[in-house]
Formats: C-alpha cells, structure tokens, sequence
C-alpha cells in the first residue's frame, strides 16, 4: 500500500484506503480493476505505462483479452467527461498510456497509517504465498 491516502486531480479524489473515486464529494462507481488502472497511471504520472505493464499488474490473476483493457481506460474518461481531467489520459498508439494531468497526493491519516503499518506483514505473506503459487503453476 502506497504511503499517500489517495490522489486529487480537477474536482477529483481518488482513496486508495476505501478504493473510491469521488467527484465534488459524490461517488464515481468504478469496476475495481478499473481503479487499478487510474492507480498505476497516477503512479506513474508523465510517463508511459505500456499496455504490458498495465495487463500483467492489474490483470495478473486472470487471463483476459486487450479489450478489457481498453474498456477500463474508455470507462475512466467517460467519468472524466465534463471536467477539466477529460483529457488527463492520452493514449500513446501501440505503447500504452500516460496521465498527463497535474495531481496532488493527500497523505494518510494517522489511523489509516496505524492500520496499513499493522497489515504490513500479512501482505508479506500473502505476497509470498502468492509468488509460491506461480511458482508451482509454472512447473
């Protein structure tokens, strides 16, 4: 878990801790792993997220077509629509994606960090049983 509590772009507020996107304070519903890719964008602002990185870190679980993909980006500018964040994800033809836009981090409350520091070592091991995992399924 990132150490920001979340982003603000436009009339925009995205919070990693309750995964929502809020628009002037009223909910955005997102598809969770359309959030995740508005999350890696943000993350990676100004630079080029290929379509690879993209797939394989939002969809690493699963297997899915390219078209999922591009839907997740089309569902994320039409909540853009209307504002001045409409534009804040270019395309970059056959490469991927960059959020163009100027954001800032909101950091995490004092509870919200308290609670992410406490779940840190579970995320460990759940990291590790996960890699455990891949492993045996690529043998």
């Amino acid at each position: 878990m990132p150490s920001a509590g979340g982003f603000a772009f436009g009339p925009f507020t995205l919070d990693l801790v309750q995964k929502r996107l809020r628009r002037d304070d009223v909910d955005v519903p997102l598809p969770t792993r359309h959030f995740d890719v508005l999350v890696e964008l943000l993350t990676h602002p100004h630079e080029i997220v290929t379509r690879k990185a993209l797939m394989d870190t939002v969809w690493s679980d699963v297997h899915v077509e390219d078209h999922n993909l591009t839907q997740a980006v089309s569902n994320l500018r039409r909540a853009f629509r209307g504002s001045d964040a409409a534009d804040h994800i270019r395309t970059e033809p056959h490469r991927g994606y960059t959020f163009t836009g100027t954001w800032r981090t909101i950091p995490l409350r004092a509870d919200e960090a308290a609670l992410v520091a406490s779940l840190a070592p579970f995320r460990a091991l759940m990291e590790g049983i996960a890699y455990g995992m891949q492993e045996i399924l690529d043998t």
